[in-house]
């Protein structure tokens, strides 16, 4: 008799414990839990103590609770209770000895924010670019159209070859015919300004992207390897030779064998590597390397 009698008095000390963080229909209370767990100070015996108290509760319910028995869902979510409570993780995280300094890494993170000044000044280089940009793409569109003259022309093609736009420059290689302001100026060519040239958009591009020459960059240390892949590309290119004429195809050569691997012990391994990238390597400007 005594035996049942504590057997009950048992049953009604876990029936009453339950109901504390597990209702009669087997749903948790993981608000009460955490809630009730801060109460105390951290990794103190209190804290320590209560949780022990709820992973006995959650044990005892996951064995006996007949709501729980009787759904795979809701023992599933006592189990994984007791697994994130036992290793202090997820909802429990602030349990564990690595949560205050978790915390306070967040705390940092949170107050490093960017200043307005800066916030400012990335807009109105953003605000400047694109003005740069819209004055690029008003020099294009002079050099585009038939009403204005040749000199006017000629002029927009040497300010938009300052671009180092990638589709700027090849719009300039692509429209390599298309950008001649005069026939060929023998005068010009000898005594001119750029020795050893012809006013065309290409060599307004090659003026202000080689240094030691006397375009834009010449005071640059490094050379401007941005035309480097537009030489592969174009050089190497057969129908790219055949447009233009003989004298250019020279031009181009001695621009970019004098004037682009002149600095260079071995020139010959740059044009090497051009040839082994060059959709054909046996076009005109390249075969001129070969009697270099």
């Amino acid at each position: 008799m005594k035996s049942i009698l504590f057997l009950g008095v048992l049953l009604l000390a876990i029936q009453t414990l339950n109901a504390q963080y597990i209702s009669e229909d087997g749903e948790i209370d993981r608000e009460s839990m955490i809630s009730d767990l801060k109460q105390f100070k951290s990794s103190s015996e209190e804290q320590s103590e209560l949780r022990n108290d709820i992973l006995k509760e959650l044990v005892t319910a996951a064995r006996s609770h007949p709501a729980i028995q009787d759904s795979d869902e809701k023992r599933s979510e006592v189990i994984l209770t007791i697994m994130d409570l036992g290793n202090k993780r997820g909802d429990f995280f602030f349990l564990s000895p690595r949560y205050e300094a978790h915390k306070a890494r967040e705390e940092r993170k949170a107050n490093d924010t960017i200043s307005m000044d800066v916030l400012m000044l990335e807009g109105r280089l953003a605000a400047m670019q694109d003005s740069i940009r819209g004055i690029y793409e008003e020099l294009k569109a002079i050099v585009e159209d038939e009403e204005q003259t040749r000199a006017t022309k000629e002029k927009a093609i040497t300010l938009f070859a300052t671009s180092n736009d990638w589709k700027d420059i090849e719009y300039i290689f692509e429209n390599n015919i298309n950008l001649r302001f005069t026939d060929v100026d023998i005068d010009f060519m000898l005594s001119g300004p750029y020795w050893g040239e012809s006013r065309t958009g290409m060599h307004a591009l090659y003026r202000d992207k080689i240094p030691g020459y006397v375009g834009r960059d010449n005071i640059a240390l490094d050379h401007n390897w941005v035309l480097f892949p537009f030489m592969i590309k174009y050089w190497g290119d057969l129908e790219w030779n055949k447009e233009i004429a003989e004298l250019h195809r020279r031009l181009e050569f001695a621009l970019g064998h004098r004037m682009f691997f002149r600095d260079y012990n071995k020139p010959e391994l740059l044009i090497e590597f051009m040839r082994a990238n060059a959709e054909d390597p046996d076009t005109p400007i390249f075969k001129m390397f070969d009697r270099e």
